[in-house]
């Protein structure tokens, strides 16, 4: 009828059995939830058996049974958990030291929580239920209370009622004494904001206009080899605008210039344009190539394009005969 039930000496932990004392673990009630509240899920988890994915676990003396079938998606574990008033019992049916899809075992079909689980369930409470000895009991009746509709929308991991803006939102029909979800915050000609983090200006750009929002460029000092003409933030990350809202892109830029190309020059000015920049070059030499020159310079590091800072060494890699 609502409440937990938790013993004197263990309070709400779970506990295994492997000896009974002469102590007395008397119950102690704690409520979780309304009678009515309780009754309401009895009489939905009913159904469950006399007509749903529960079926096979109905008692043979007719007894009312509540119940759910949990199956998972792969066929790895399958669940029963059932009551009448005066027990409750789950049955777990699958592999113990590993996950084995279960997708023939039941009649050359899977095994979801309402077969074998079921089976044994019944199989199980038709033997245990005579020793109790307590006639069989109905369980109690619930209350339905008034029922209001309301257009609600999922935003996150939440359901919210719709402000008037929402583009999917669904008429849900729930009890008169739940409280209202809250508004939600959706948007006029509402869009989802890309994240482009970690993208080239162009193609960030590209993306957002087509959703359609408006990319609007910010900048921060460029670390010292960082790339650029990159993304690296963005405002917002995520969420939702209305169409032509702004997202702000932020890229680094360098204060010093960017490291230019000197890949294909001699080295004389190879050495001459790092120099001209405040940059250091060092230089090293690898033998002559097919197709490459004396002299030349056949790679550098870092490569062209990312920020220069101030006595910032260049390594050149020359070709030398």
């Amino acid at each position: 009828r609502g409440n937990r039930i938790d013993g004197s000496i263990f309070g709400d932990r779970p506990r295994a059995i492997v000896s009974v004392s002469g102590d007395e673990n008397a119950p102690v009630v704690h409520e979780a939830l309304s009678e009515n509240h309780a009754a309401i899920v009895d009489d939905l988890l009913q159904r469950v058996v006399t007509g749903g994915t529960g079926i096979r676990a109905q008692l043979t003396d007719g007894r009312p049974v509540a119940g759910k079938t949990g199956t998972t998606e792969n066929y790895g574990d399958a669940w029963f958990v059932g009551y009448t008033p005066q027990l409750a019992v789950a049955v777990w049916v699958g592999y113990p030291n590993t996950l084995k899809p279960m997708e023939t075992e039941f009649e050359g079909g899977p095994v979801a929580g309402g077969t074998f689980p079921a089976l044994i369930w019944k199989s199980f409470m038709e033997r245990a239920l005579p020793h109790l000895h307590d006639a069989p009991e109905v369980l109690p009746s619930p209350s339905y209370p008034g029922d209001v509709s309301q257009r609600l929308a999922r935003r996150g991991d939440h359901w919210r009622r719709d402000n008037g803006y929402c583009r999917s939102s669904v008429e849900i029909v729930f009890f008169a004494d739940v409280p209202a979800p809250k508004d939600a915050d959706c948007k006029p000609n509402e869009v989802d904001v890309p994240s482009v983090v970690g993208e080239r200006l162009a193609v960030a750009r590209r993306r957002l206009e087509a959703q359609p929002l408006k990319p609007v460029v910010i900048y921060k000092p460029a670390a010292p080899r960082q790339p650029l003409g990159v993304v690296v933030d963005q405002l917002p990350r995520h969420g939702t605008l209305s169409s032509f809202g702004e997202v702000k892109l932020v890229l680094p830029k360098a204060l010093h210039g960017a490291v230019p190309r000197v890949v294909g020059m001699p080295l004389r000015e190879a050495r001459s344009r790092l120099v001209s920049l405040r940059l250091r070059p060092e230089v090293e030499g690898a033998p002559v190539r097919p197709g490459v020159r004396n002299g030349h310079v056949v790679a550098q590091s870092p490569p062209a394009g990312v920020a220069a800072g101030p006595g910032m060494a260049i390594s050149l890699v020359v070709a030398a005969g």
